[in-house]
């Protein structure tokens, strides 16, 4: 997908004459890119101090102080409610290896139950996946401008 934005970069630059489709297959081309990093980045860390959610552009780190409750909802979903910072649900299907929704959720519970966490209640960074995303949105936005003042 990566390349598939670099195409349509190098594609907006060099053509004259832009049609309406190659502007609008730029943002799509985008589009695909986040579709393919959200599966691949999204996941829930637990830490001593807390969970950490990381997503295709941000990692966000959350104390356990934060937490208000954690559901089991229909298999496999868990559900973290974070209060005012929003609701996240995750997938464990504890197939190959991986572990199962029951078992996150025990894991959850008991850190939350412990609450030894010291750290502020919210820190954000960027994920790796801002690595990928950020330069390619910076990119068409670039080829986009220089088509529009070339022609």
């Amino acid at each position: 997908m990566l390349a598939a934005v670099g195409f349509k970069v190098v594609d907006l630059v060099r053509d004259d004459q832009i049609s309406w489709w190659e502007w609008g297959s730029a943002p799509g081309a985008l589009l695909a890119l986040w579709g393919v990093l959200v599966p691949a980045v999204e996941r829930l860390t637990v830490t001593s101090d807390g969970i950490v959610v990381s997503g295709p552009v941000l990692r966000r780190k959350y104390s356990w102080r934060t937490i208000e409750a954690i559901e089991l909802g229909r298999k496999p979903n868990v559900t973290v409610d974070l209060g005012r910072r929003g609701r996240h649900t995750f997938s464990y299907d504890g197939k190959n290896g991986r572990p199962s929704q029951v078992e996150v959720a025990g894991v959850l519970q008991r850190g939350w139950f412990l609450n030894t966490s010291g750290l502020t209640t919210y820190r954000v960074s960027l994920s790796w996946g801002a690595a990928v995303f950020l330069p390619a949105v910076a990119a068409v936005v670039a080829a986009t401008a220089w088509a529009l003042f070339k022609g």
